[in-house]
């Protein structure tokens, strides 16, 4: 049960940020250079993610590790206040 609740936590955060910057899931996909169907199993709860793959996320969303992993609630990552005003610089 434990594990099911870190996928669905993960997962919520992964497809939140995804929508919230405008991106789709093939941009994210060629950004971590993965099949789309690869990278939609990590929104979808099949998978997870590599820690290489982790860390690639959360510079493209420019928040912590640890908020993606959902250690911290929503409003615990300083970085979370970023505006998505502008394109991810790693898109750039």
């Amino acid at each position: 049960m434990k594990n099911q609740s870190f996928y669905q936590e993960f997962s919520q955060r992964l497809c939140y940020l995804r929508k919230v910057t405008g991106l789709t899931q093939k941009n994210v996909a060629d950004y971590l250079q993965l099949d789309r169907s690869a990278y939609s199993c990590y929104e979808l709860r099949r998978s997870a993610p590599s820690l290489d793959k982790l860390c690639q996320l959360a510079r493209l969303y420019r928040v912590s590790t640890d908020f993606l992993l959902g250690v911290g609630g929503w409003d615990d990552d300083k970085q979370f206040a970023y505006r998505f005003d502008e394109e991810p610089d790693a898109l750039k």
